[in-house]
């Protein structure tokens, strides 16, 4: 997810959170839109821990392939 879908992604969330809050704030005892928000925000957490999750391994990924890179060019600095 680039910065853009993130931000695009976090947006669609705060429309749909913000509208939940304004039903809620009009029907303070509607259980319905009590789920809703918490439903919603259960998936903003597990959809922001796979993002993170994502990225992680993406900078573990890059940081193997310098390692990676570097070993090669000293293996290849000593042979010659």
């Amino acid at each position: 997810m680039n910065l853009l879908d993130k931000q695009l992604y976090d947006a669609n969330f705060q429309v749909i959170g913000s509208q939940l809050v304004a039903w809620k704030d009009a029907r303070p005892d509607n259980k319905t839109l009590d789920n809703l928000i918490k439903s919603l925000n259960e998936m903003y957490v597990y959809t922001n821990s796979l993002n993170m999750r994502v990225l992680t391994q993406e900078s573990i990924i890059k940081k193997y392939k310098e390692d990676n890179f570097n070993l090669r060019k000293q293996f290849n600095d000593l042979i010659k």
